[in-house]
C-alpha cells in the first residue's frame, strides 16, 4: 500500500484510506472494507498519537525524542560506544531493521546524540509525516519502475550530502527483518549494494550499528502467507512496541579504504552486513566455564624470599642467556628448585585467573614441569619473577618417554610421523607475564630475546611448536572467528592429520549469520583483531597468538581444554628458517640470525625474505 493510498492532511486526520479506484464494483468493495481496515491499521490510535506529536513540537520540543517518549520507548546506548562515531566528515551508518517506523526514529536519535547534522535515508512513505520530512532523504523500497524513478533524486541527495561531509544512516535490508523458514531464524532480506556503492563513491566511513529484537511469532506467520501482511501488521505492531526498551549495539568505524578493497558493491555490502550482524553476539552468554563454574581453591602463599633468592644465586653463569637493565633472563630446569618451581607455579595461576584461565588449584603445576627447562624473566632490582616460559626438547621427550611425554599429547592425538617431519623441536608452553609487568611490551620482548638466545646455543631446534591459548573469558564468537581465518589463511593441509584435537570446538554461530563473505573479507589478523575488538570492546587477538603469526606461524588444530578453565588451545608451529629475516634479526641479533641460517644451509640470497 503506497503513501498516497494512506495519506491526507484533511480534518478527519493525517492517516486515513483514499478511494484509489475508479470503477463501480471496486469503488464499492472498497468502501465496505474501508473502516475494518482501517481499525486494523489502528489509524485512529495513529492519529491521536500524531496529534499529540504534532502540539508538542509546535510547542519547540524535538520531534523524534517526544514520539520515543509517548511510544515508551527506552532506547539503551553504551555512551563508550557512542565515541565510535566519527565527529565529523563523511559517514554512512548502517543498521539493521527489526521493527520498523521504530527502527528509524531510534538511529535519528542516536546519530543525532554525536552529529546533529545527520540525516536518514528512509521510505519515503514516512515523508507523509511532515515533522518527519527535515530528517529524511526519501526513498521508495518497493521495486516498481515508478520506485526507480522516485530512487534517482533520493540516490543524488545521498551521494551529495556525504561529499559535503555529512552523516547518513540506513536500513540497506530495505524491508523489516522476518522469518527465514528454511534457516529457521529470523533475518534481514539482502542488503542492497546500492549503499556499498554510494560508500566507495564517496569515501565515506562506515560505522555499523545493530538493534536488538524482533517482532513476534504472529507477525512472522502472516508474512509467511504473504509478504505485503507483513506490511500491512506494521503500524500495529510497532505501536505495541512501546512501553518496552531497545538495546543499542555501535561498532568501530570501517574505513573507505576496506570498503574499496573488495572487488565489486556485492561483496563490500555483504561485508558491512557481517560487521552489523556480528553486534548481535555482544550479549550472549560465554562459554558455561567462563561463568565461575570451576572451583577455585585460595592460591598458595609465596615461598620464603631468602630460600628463593639462594636458588636464584645458585645458577651457573651458562644458564644466563641475557641481562637488559634491572632484567636477567635464564633457562633451568627445577627438579632441584622447588622454590623457583612453587613461585612459577604461584604465579602462573595469580596470572591466569584473572582471565578465565588457571587450574583452579593453588598452584599451576603439572608432571611436565619437571621433564622440561624454563626460560625464566627476573627482576633483579626487586629480587622477584616477573615471568616465565616452559619448554621440552622433542627429540629428548621422545626418546626417553615417547609421545606421553609431551604435554600436547594431553589435548591432542599425536602421530610420530609428526616429529619426523619436524624434527628437532622445542614444545612451547604456559608462558605467563606477571600483572605488574604487562604495561610494557619489553617483558614478553626479552622472554622472547631469552627464546631466540637458546636457539642460536642450540641451532639444531629449527622448530617451535605448542598451545597457544585463546581463554574463555572471550564469547564463543569471537574464538571461532579466529579459528576460521587461521583455519583458512594459516593451516597447514599436508600435517594437520598428524595432530587430531580430542575435543575440538564447535563452530556454530558464524554460520548462523547466514552471510556469504568473500575471500578478501580477512586478510590478515588485523582484519579479524578489529572485529573481535567489536564483540569484546576490552581486548583484541590474544598478544601471544599475533606474536607466533609475526614469526610465520601455522596452525595445526584446535582444542578446548576442560582443565584449564576451558580455554581454546591452537596448536601452532613455527619454522624458524622461514621466519621473515628482519624478525629473526630482532630477537637474534643480525650476526646470530645469519649463523644459525647458515647450519641449517639457508643461502644469504634469502636475506631478502
Amino acid at each position: 500500500m503506497h503513501a498516497r493510498e494512506l495519506h491526507s492532511e484533511d480534518a478527519s486526520g493525517l492517516f486515513k484510506l483514499e478511494q484509489p479506484f475508479d470503477d463501480p464494483l471496486r469503488k464499492a468493495l472498497f468502501a465496505l472494507m474501508k473502516r475494518p481496515l482501517a481499525r486494523l491499521l489502528c489509524f485512529k490510535k495513529l492519529n491521536s498519537l500524531y496529534e499529540s506529536v504534532h502540539n508538542q513540537v509546535e510547542a519547540g520540543q524535538d520531534f523524534v525524542d517526544v514520539v520515543l517518549d509517548l511510544l515508551n520507548v527506552q532506547v539503551n546506548i553504551n555512551e563508550e560506544s557512542l565515541r565510535h562515531i566519527p565527529a565529523k566528515g563523511p559517514v554512512f551508518v548502517v543498521a539493521n531493521h527489526p521493527f520498523g517506523i521504530i527502527d528509524g526514529l531510534i538511529l535519528m536519535k542516536t546519530m543525532r546524540m554525536v552529529r546533529p547534522d545527520s540525516m536518514v535515508m528512509a521510505n519515503s512513505m514516512l515523508g507523509m509525516i511532515p515533522e518527519m520530512r527535515p530528517y529524511l532523504v526519501e526513498v521508495d523500497p518497493f521495486g516498481t519502475s515508478e520506485s526507480a524513478k522516485r530512487n534517482i533524486g533520493g540516490l543524488k541527495a545521498a551521494l551529495r550530502l556525504l561529499r559535503q561531509g555529512h552523516m547518513i544512516g540506513t536500513f540497506p535490508a530495505g524491508e523489516v527483518a522476518s522469518l527465514r523458514l528454511r534457516k529457521r531464524m529470523v533475518r534481514d532480506p539482502q542488503w542492497s549494494p546500492i549503499v556499498a556503492g554510494i560508500v566507495r563513491k564517496t569515501g565515506a566511513q562506515v560505522v555499523p550499528m545493530f538493534f536488538k529484537g524482533r517482532h513476534g511469532p504472529l507477525f512472522q506467520a502472516l508474512g509467511l502467507v504473504h509478504p505485503r501482511l507483513r506490511t500491512v501488521m506494521l503500524p500495529r505492531v510497532n505501536l505495541k512496541k512501546g512501553n518496552q526498551a531497545v538495546d543499542v549495539t555501535i561498532g568501530k568505524p570501517i574505513s573507505a579504504a576496506k570498503t574499496r578493497s573488495f572487488a565489486t558493491d556485492e561483496e563490500a555490502i555483504n561485508y558491512l552486513r557481517f560487521r552489523t550482524h556480528i553486534l548481535r553476539r555482544i550479549d550472549r552468554k560465554k562459554d558455561k566455564a567462563s561463568d565461575g563454574q570451576l572451583e577455585e581453591t585460595p592460591i598458595a602463599a609465596p615461598w620464603p624470599h631468602d630460600d628463593l633468592m639462594r636458588e636464584i644465586r645458585s645458577l651457573d653463569e651458562e644458564r644466563i642467556l641475557l641481562r637488559s637493565g634491572e632484567f636477567l633472563v635464564f633457562e633451568t630446569g627445577v627438579s632441584r628448585m622447588p622454590g623457583l618451581l612453587h613461585e612459577i607455579g604461584r604465579l602462573r595461576e595469580e596470572t591466569f585467573r584473572p582471565v578465565g584461565e588457571g587450574t583452579g588449584r593453588e598452584l599451576d603445576t603439572d608432571r611436565f614441569d619437571m621433564t622440561y627447562r624454563h626460560i625464566v624473566l627476573w627482576d633483579e632490582e626487586n629480587e622477584r619473577l616477573a615471568g616465565a616460559y616452559r619448554f621440552g626438547r622433542t627429540d629428548e621427550l621422545l626418546a626417553r618417554q615417547g609421545i606421553r611425554g609431551l604435554y600436547s599429547s594431553t589435548l591432542f592425538k599425536l602421530r610420530p610421523e609428526l616429529f619426523e617431519r619436524m624434527g628437532p623441536a622445542m614444545e612451547m608452553g604456559r608462558s605467563f607475564i606477571c600483572s605488574e609487568y604487562q604495561r610494557s611490551y619489553q617483558s614478553l620482548l626479552l622472554l622472547w630475546k631469552g627464546i631466540s638466545e637458546y636457539v642460536t646455543r642450540n641451532p639444531r631446534y629449527k622448530t617451535l611448536f605448542g598451545c597457544v591459548s585463546v581463554s574463555s573469558d572471550y564469547t564463543p564468537v569471537s574464538r571461532e572467528l579466529m579459528v576460521r581465518f587461521l583455519r583458512r589463511h594459516r593451516a597447514v593441509p599436508d600435517l594437520e592429520h598428524l595432530a587430531r584435537p580430542k575435543r575440538p570446538p564447535k563452530l556454530k554461530y558464524v554460520k548462523r549469520l547466514d552471510i556469504s563473505l568473500p575471500e578478501t573479507a580477512f586478510n590478515d589478523i588485523e582484519d579479524i583483531g578489529v572485529v573481535v575488538g567489536d564483540i569484546e570492546t576490552d581486548k583484541s587477538i590474544p598478544v601471544l597468538l599475533k606474536q607466533y603469526l609475526k614469526l610465520g606461524g601455522r596452525i595445526l588444530s584446535f582444542n578446548i581444554d576442560p582443565d584449564f578453565g576451558d580455554c581454546m588451545d591452537g596448536l601452532i608451529l613455527v619454522d624458524l628458517r622461514e621466519t621473515e629475516r628482519r624478525m629473526l634479526n630482532r630477537f637474534m641479533g643480525p650476526d646470530k640470525a645469519a649463523t644459525f641460517l647458515e647450519y641449517h644451509g639457508v643461502l644469504p640470497a634469502d636475506e631478502t625474505k
